[in-house]
């Protein structure tokens, strides 16, 4: 192989690693909103069941609009199980698998990460060879 043909290569790899890694950054950041949306969830989970009595709430119906609610206690939870199906869970066991989901979504993060770091070392290494040619 000619060395313009190795060096065509060498910068046709680059671009598509490239490529990768904004993919993966881009991916990266919509972990990391999705875990923030359920760390919040959580959180509004955890108060809700110290709710006690009649207690008025805001519940959203659309971004950035709400209505008042009453509830007298709230100790189950209707959740979309897929397929259009809906099941009854304590707010606990709703917890508990919010948690599941975002132990999940961590480890796809952390392999995302080791990829990342992976692909930026031979970004890093192309780049010097492409340069000393």
């Amino acid at each position: 192989m000619s060395p313009e043909n190795k060096e065509q290569e060498k910068y046709m790899e680059f671009q598509l690693l490239q490529q990768q890694l904004e993919q993966m950054q881009r991916y990266n950041e919509e972990l990391e909103g999705k875990l923030a949306e359920f760390n919040k969830t959580k959180e509004s989970l955890n108060e809700m069941n110290g709710i006690t009595g009649e207690t008025e709430l805001f519940v959203p119906l659309a971004q950035g609009i709400f209505t008042k609610a009453k509830v007298n206690g709230m100790k189950e939870l209707l959740v979309n199980v897929g397929a259009n199906i809906a099941v009854t869970q304590s707010i606990p066991n709703v917890v508990e698998l919010i948690e599941r989901q975002m132990r999940e979504m961590a480890e796809v993060k952390e392999k995302l990460d080791e990829n990342v770091v992976k692909i930026t070392q031979r970004l890093n290494q192309l780049v010097e060879e492409i340069q000393a040619v």
